[in-house]
């Protein structure tokens, strides 16, 4: 009988703290992103390279730029055909938060459009940093601050 006490309270416990787990992962941070929307877009970034199995996603930054939408910025290094890996390369692109789904995304080829990337990034993730320095959600307030 005192086993069968012992192995409730430890099935409560587990319960309870997958609960928990659970919980957190569905609570968003304040640009509205959950761990599942991030697990979402790296993921789908993966998913564009020759092999996604190998994908390492790294340095994964949100700015939201509407209420409807956040762009995101990263790098990603994964295997080429030949088995080795090509080095980090920059992506960037955006994410509805309506449809919980990713729009769109650039990964860099290192054409003519990495410089612009490399742009884009460095923008995204001095948005972000001020936001999260100032405590602000709104991209319209962010832009204020960086234009001072």
């Amino acid at each position: 009988m005192k086993i069968l006490k012992i192995f409730a309270w430890i099935l409560g416990f587990c319960v309870l703290s997958l609960a928990a787990v659970l919980a957190m992962m569905r609570i968003p941070d304040k640009q509205g992103i959950t761990s599942d929307d991030r697990q979402r877009i790296m993921g789908d970034v993966r998913a564009q390279m020759k092999d996604p199995y190998t994908a390492i996603v790294e340095d994964l930054v949100t700015y939201r730029e509407s209420s409807e939408s956040v762009n995101f910025c990263g790098t990603v290094n994964a295997k080429n055909s030949f088995g080795a890996y090509v080095g980090k390369q920059l992506f960037e692109g955006y994410y509805s938060l309506n449809d919980r789904r990713t729009v769109s995304i650039v990964i860099d080829d290192g054409g003519l459009r990495s410089a612009n990337l490399e742009e884009k990034c460095a923008e995204i993730s001095v948005s972000a940093a001020l936001q999260r320095a100032n405590g602000n959600d709104s991209a319209a307030e962010a832009r204020g601050a960086r234009g001072r």
